[in-house]
């Protein structure tokens, strides 16, 4: 009876494991961005202002896996969350060229917890937007998927792949051209 409660505990922890991994959450990820070592300097970003880069409960491996900073030494703000030099590549695009992330009014915690940038000066217009990432403008008949069915963009963009709902019935999560 115990072999069989053994087999039985193996075979479910190990199909789990799998039926996990196709579900996007597997630790291998492609990126349409450069990957370059975070130094702590970095990582040196106000907690209150981090970018999410993973998800709740991210193990630092993972995070340091999708290149972005891990400090799980404050609690109640993102622990995996995107280096400086990443936020101002991802997050300096012109108030022209910016996609809403958020609903009028939104907090800045709130639009860094989506895992999108937030300019507080833009008023009246899309303070919390979505990041650009270079290498993002691919056509929609184009797109290679980096996700699953209704993933979120905070989600996509943290596997570092380009995120775009504009298209109904095509590829919303997808690689980027380097």
């Amino acid at each position: 009876m115990v072999a069989k409660l053994s087999f039985l505990l193996v075979a479910l922890l190990y199909f789990g494991h799998c039926s996990f991994a196709k579900k996007g959450h597997s630790s291998s990820s492609s990126s349409s961005e450069e990957k370059f070592p975070i130094n702590k300097k970095e990582c040196k970003v106000d907690p209150y202002v981090r970018r999410d880069c993973g998800y709740s409960g991210i193990p630092e491996s993972e995070c340091k896996k999708r290149n972005c900073c891990f400090d799980s030494s404050i609690p109640n703000v993102n622990f995996c969350f995107f280096s400086l030099s990443q936020d101002k590549d991802q997050c300096s695009s012109s108030k022209k060229e910016r996609k809403s992330c958020g609903h009028s009014g939104i907090s800045a915690k709130d639009c860094y917890s989506k895992g999108c940038c937030y300019d507080s000066s833009d008023r009246g217009g899309t303070g919390c937007f979505i990041p650009t990432v270079k290498g993002c403008m691919v056509s929609h008949k184009m797109r290679k998927d980096c996700g699953y069915p209704s993933i979120s963009s905070k989600d996509c963009f943290s596997r570092g792949c380009c995120y775009d709902n504009s298209v109904p019935g095509t590829t919303w999560c997808y690689h980027g051209t380097k």
